[in-house]
């Protein structure tokens, strides 16, 4: 903010102005947090950086807007006299300097978090679509399993079925063989001197 010389430039008489003071002790807090929270993933911190950087220009005009304003000062100033303090009374300018300094805080925050959320759901929409894909790749490859087990059944019950006829063949062959030989053998019995 101040600290990056983008202070605010027009200021009315009456508004205080929200010295550099206020607005560059975020910037040690905010490191800190970065670094601690996505020390090991480098994209995730650039991307962070990102949003942090895109932030602070909005913080900017919001607090230039807000400090500015009459209403907002007067904000300031009804906030400060519900907050318990050593003092009575803050000065005006101080409320207004702390006002715009939350404001500006608040603004990071929140359009910090909103991304943040922002890509929490979209990181559990890829997900789900993933699972949704991966259930999807499982069914197909079951039933392409399913219709070949279908096929080497029915293969396995046509080869039975000719085994079964060729059996059955088979063994009328041998019957047929049998009865042949058992009318040979009682003809051979009734003759007893053709031998």
């Amino acid at each position: 903010f101040g600290s990056r010389g983008s202070g605010v430039a027009e200021r009315s008489p009456q508004a205080p102005a929200c010295n550099e003071h206020c607005l560059s002790e975020r910037s040690a807090d905010e490191g800190l947090l970065s670094a601690m929270v996505l020390a090991a993933v480098p994209v995730a911190k650039l991307f962070w950086l990102g949003v942090r950087q895109a932030a602070r220009p909005i913080s900017n005009m919001a607090v230039k807007f807000a400090a500015d304003h009459p209403m907002f000062q007067e904000a300031c100033v009804t906030a400060s006299r519900l907050v318990p303090s050593q003092r009575v009374n803050i000065p005006r300018e101080q409320a207004v300097q702390i006002g715009c300094q939350l404001l500006g805080e608040s603004v990071v925050f929140g359009l910090s978090g909103g991304v943040l959320a922002w890509e929490y759901s979209r990181s559990k929409e890829v997900e789900k679509n993933r699972i949704i894909e991966a259930t999807g790749m499982l069914r197909q490859e079951l039933a392409m399993q399913m219709e070949e087990m279908r096929m080497r059944v029915d293969q396995a019950e046509k080869a039975a079925d000719r085994a079964r006829a060729a059996s059955e063949a088979s063994a009328e062959a041998i019957r047929q063989q049998l009865a042949i030989m058992r009318e040979e053998q009682s003809r051979s019995r009734r003759a007893p001197g053709a031998s």
